[in-house]
């Protein structure tokens, strides 16, 4: 994944893809970056400047869905509305969320979607066979 000159971040390994970038954010930093979901936004968020990219984790079954995602900074992130779904692209970098660092994708651009047939997705127990299927022409 690190070799890809753009990380795009499939649905199928999402929170695995996700989950590798947090947890090796100085190694990514800097990195371009492609994935799509929705907008979402609570309170303790700058609406002027930030919104969330969420997806719907499902760990067993939808009645246990909860967001999952990633912080997008971009200026005048207050013109995209909640619950729309977009495509971001941009690099990756970090931020501290309640003192913690976390990631966030800086936005180049930001493309309206589609919403896609499911919000779902789902933990994936071999991640790396799943990278290659997607992978292999």
């Amino acid at each position: 994944m690190y070799a890809e000159q753009v990380i795009r971040v499939y649905p199928e390994i999402f929170s695995e893809t996700l989950g590798t970038i947090d947890m090796f954010q100085r190694q990514f930093a800097g990195k371009d970056i492609s994935l799509t979901g929705f907008v979402y936004r609570d309170k303790s968020m700058d609406h002027e400047s930030h919104f969330a990219l969420g997806r719907f984790l499902v760990m067993c079954c939808p009645a246990d869905a909860a967001p999952f995602g990633v912080m997008i900074h971009i200026p005048e992130a207050d013109s995209f509305p909640t619950d729309s779904w977009v495509q971001i692209d941009g690099s990756i970098g970090s931020a501290q969320v309640n003192g913690k660092d976390t990631i966030e994708i800086r936005a180049t651009k930001v493309t309206r979607v589609a919403e896609p047939s499911t919000p779902y997705i789902y933990t994936n127990a071999d991640s790396v066979m799943a990278y290659e299927k997607i992978k292999s022409p």
